[in-house]
């Protein structure tokens, strides 16, 4: 296949697991994207359209926003995104792309244990999983599961959860993209990509949202992880030898 048109399949395909799943639109694309291209040039893009998305299922749970968690975590985000971006831009390619691989390997693991972290709900705890996100959304597109974790391990509603998670990531996700955008990271071709793929993304995602309820979730979520631990192994030695 002509990596010239990888992204317009994988970027849907991740849009739909994310859809039937919750999570993982990064962990699945941004280690096979990265197989073929520079992270510097496909992370911008990718962002940017999972940015859309994430605006349009916002929408559906605006009114159950808890603002004040959000707020928390944002604070943290907003010092580890620019220094995200730095490390995008700045720091050697393959390097990134090791880092990608393991820890796309080492999320695998921790999702399908179902550990959790003794966290207590303090502003620290949020701070600090903000910081946390705000640099792997800016850096390498995995901004979702420390949020995860720190709901999980905080026991929250379903309800909080998903609208934090979507609320966090629509203002993680605008000023990740502004950042890309004054680091010039964005050019001709890469932006194309988000235009193109945003249609085919958004039917995706909501094909994955009409399946969702007709598949097991549990048993959907425990072999999507277990391909993208097996993705992130195939990163790791393609990039190591």
């Amino acid at each position: 296949m002509n990596p010239q048109f990888l992204p317009y399949i994988i970027i849907p395909l991740a849009s739909f697991i994310q859809a039937i799943s919750g999570f993982g639109a990064g962990l699945f694309a941004i280690p096979i994207l990265t197989f073929f291209y520079e992270p510097r040039f496909i992370v911008p893009p990718f962002s940017l359209a999972i940015l859309l998305l994430n605006l349009i299922n916002l929408a559906e749970v605006r009114e159950k926003i808890r603002w004040g968690i959000i707020g928390k975590i944002i604070t943290g985000s907003f010092i580890g995104i620019p220094l995200g971006v730095y490390t995008l831009k700045y720091l050697n390619q393959e390097i990134i792309k090791i880092f990608i691989s393991i820890l796309t390997i080492l999320l695998g693991i921790f999702f399908i244990s179902g550990f959790k972290f003794p966290l207590r709900d303090t502003r620290k705890t949020f701070f600090t999983a903000g910081f946390i996100s705000g640099f792997l959304s800016s850096s390498v597109a995995m901004g979702g599961p420390p949020l995860i974790f720190l709901s999980l391990s905080l026991n929250h509603s379903k309800e909080i959860f998903r609208s934090t998670l979507l609320g966090t990531f629509a203002i993680v996700g605008i000023t990740g993209n502004i950042f890309f955008f004054i680091n010039h990271l964005f050019n001709s071709s890469n932006i194309k990509i988000t235009i193109y793929v945003f249609i085919p993304s958004l039917i995706a995602t909501l094909i994955g949202l009409k399946i969702k309820n007709a598949l097991s979730e549990k048993k959907f979520k425990k072999i999507i992880l277990y391909l993208i631990i097996l993705i992130g192994l195939l990163g790791l030695l393609k990039t190591l030898l």
